[in-house]
């Protein structure tokens, strides 16, 4: 809102000497005093209007300068005076001024959950939904996907004026085939923002629904495909390497290993018996080739 006296401007000849000043109205106008001239003062006399650029925080002030052109001439015997502004009779000076606050800033958290057709959760990949803030004309202002662990962070959103700003957060759906149930919610973030300190705006309250009823929390479900079963490990367990499952003294099968004495020889003795057997008929053999040789 226009306040009176809040803006300053000045009146200045064609030597750029100051001579008027004067400030805005509530309404907007800015009234300079008239300017005389003597019976004997006709010609085309030149002046120039400009704000005057203040200090108020954020504030940017228009640098436009209009040139005055006053004609003061007889018509019908009296002196008259035609005012022009940049060459145009039907021309008025008009000054803008932009308030630019510091932008507000919002951030906003959702989370996503991902059931298999079971019923247990998957372990979500990061990036594999997607997510969408639109404003309340439909703009998307912003968009993200969810993190390992399931959160969606939208943000920072900066937020350019005081008030009460209505966002809506939706998941995109499709281009998974694997899922069989999307989410369709649509969920209403409303931001309440103020100029907490002069130039600086600020979100100060936010609130979610989902539809009429306020959410605490924005939660997206989806369902579909199953859990594979956990490939089995080695005999230790999953992820346990052959070598684990012994300690450092426990010797281990090779070429330098021991093997422990059970005070059972009669294994060994069967075997001892099957060996010589073995070299008893091999030697045979050999006899029984030799002979036939000499024959």
């Amino acid at each position: 809102t226009l306040e009176a006296g809040e803006f300053e401007f000045q009146l200045k000849d064609s030597d750029g000497k100051v001579l008027q000043t004067k400030t805005n109205a509530a309404d907007g106008k800015i009234k300079f005093n008239g300017l005389y001239y003597l019976e004997s003062a006709a010609g085309t006399y030149y002046y120039t209007i400009n704000e005057v650029a203040g200090d108020v925080n954020r504030v940017i002030y228009d640098e436009t300068v209009y040139n005055i052109t006053v004609k003061v001439g007889y018509n019908l015997g009296t002196l008259v005076a035609d005012v022009f502004v940049d060459g145009a009779a039907d021309k008025q000076a008009v000054f803008t001024n932009v308030y630019d606050p510091v932008d507000a800033v919002l951030n906003v958290k959702a989370d996503k959950q991902y059931f298999s057709t079971e019923g247990g959760l998957h372990d979500l990949k990061g990036g594999e939904f997607t997510f969408q803030m639109k404003d309340s004309l439909g703009n998307v202002v912003a968009t993200a996907s969810n993190d390992a662990d399931g959160t969606i962070a939208f943000g920072p959103v900066s937020i350019e004026t005081a008030g009460t700003h209505l966002y809506y957060i939706s998941e995109v759906t499709g281009g998974n085939p694997a899922v069989t149930y999307w989410d369709e919610t649509v969920y209403t973030v409303e931001a309440t923002v103020a100029e907490t300190e002069p130039g600086v705006l600020n979100v100060v309250n936010t609130a979610y629904y989902d539809g009429e009823a306020e959410s605490e929390t924005l939660t997206f479900f989806n369902e579909g495909g199953t859990i594979k079963p956990e490939e089995p490990g080695n005999p230790g367990g999953p992820g346990e390497s052959y070598e684990d499952l012994y300690d450092d003294d426990t010797p281990h099968a090779g070429a330098d290993a021991e093997v422990p004495h059970t005070g059972d020889d009669s294994n060994m003795l069967l075997w001892l018996f099957i060996m010589m057997a073995s070299v008893f008929t091999a030697a045979g053999l050999m006899i029984s080739e030799t002979r036939s040789r000499k024959n």
